[in-house]
């Protein structure tokens, strides 16, 4: 297990020089940028010169996040003084906590310490389904909820297109997926206006002294928790035996529908693979008809009688 500032410096892609413009505007003087790591959007590590550490995000220009920079930097402010660790972003030089330089935006925050777990067991899904939970028993002001995304029968719409007109992929697949589509659109209930962060895999989950660290709220709003639970289910969907960490998961959170769970999932699932289609620059190793082809196993695994079964 490595902290966040342990892996920067074992990434270091060498010397590496940010924007006069930009660094113009820092509230801190620079001694090094230690890494650059390149994802959907960009990140770099940086040292102080009183020797503190802070995070760089820079997004890309053509993506345009479901919650907008502003709103989430305003969110985490509000998590923060609930008590939910999360990401504390810095103000720059003008007092705003974002700055646009060369058409990209940026904010700052302080390093987080802590490390991810690589190797996830009962333990660690418990205490996922008890965050959850912390989660959707919020009460979001509506002066934030009001302005947040719903997550509601229009989300998948918002990049469906690049998937069902993507010229690589065998029309067949396609339909397959436009009837699962229809399916889960049927039978979810969306009603619900619970605070859901939509993105909490294992990458966006640091365990710190202060507790565990959700990182990366662009994909959040206000919705059925149950899609929180999905997204932890897409990682738990591709393991051979995951019952007993399945059992955790929902020992942590609590009660749920088990028939939402598993079209919540998929609901998960066939959004991600909208967006895939839309930014297929992010594909590693297979191509979106390999993705898709995957993806329709675990819609099916999910339908299995006992998958669920506890």
């Amino acid at each position: 297990m490595r902290s966040k500032v342990d892996q920067s410096v074992n990434n270091n892609h060498g010397l590496i020089h940010l924007p006069l413009e930009l660094e113009q505007n820092f509230s801190f003087s620079v001694s090094e940028v230690i890494f650059h790591h390149k994802g959907e959007n960009e990140n770099y590590m940086i040292r102080s010169k009183d020797d503190e550490f802070f995070l760089l995000k820079k997004y890309r220009k053509d993506r345009k996040q479901r919650l907008g920079i502003e709103l989430e930097v305003e969110l985490c402010k509000y998590l923060r003084d609930q008590g939910v660790v999360v990401p504390h972003y810095q103000k720059f030089k003008d007092l705003n906590q974002t700055c646009l330089v060369d058409g990209h935006s940026f904010t700052i925050q302080k390093a987080i310490q802590g490390h991810m777990i690589y190797q996830p067991d009962k333990d660690h899904f418990y205490e996922i389904g008890k965050i959850h939970r912390s989660l959707h028993n919020l009460q979001v002001p509506t002066s934030l909820s009001s302005r947040m995304p719903k997550i509601d029968e229009n989300t998948i719409g918002l990049s469906w297109n690049h998937l069902s007109e993507h010229k690589s992929v065998d029309r067949n697949l396609i339909e397959k997926f436009n009837q699962y589509k229809k399916l889960v659109l049927r039978q979810l209930d969306f009603s619900s206006n619970q605070l859901v962060h939509f993105d909490l895999h294992d990458g966006n989950i640091i365990y710190t002294p202060e507790g565990i660290c959700m990182l990366d709220w662009e994909e959040c709003g206000m919705g059925n928790g149950v899609f929180d639970l999905a997204v932890t289910m897409t990682r738990l969907v591709k393991l051979e035996n995951p019952s007993n960490l399945i059992n955790a998961l929902l020992e942590g959170y609590g009660k749920v529908d088990f028939e939402q769970l598993k079209n919540a999932t998929i609901f998960k699932l066939l959004y991600l693979a909208s967006f895939v289609a839309k930014f297929d620059d992010i594909l590693k190793g297979e191509t979106l008809e390999q993705l898709l082809t995957r993806y329709l196993g675990y819609f099916e695994r999910l339908e299995s009688r006992d998958f669920l079964s506890r």
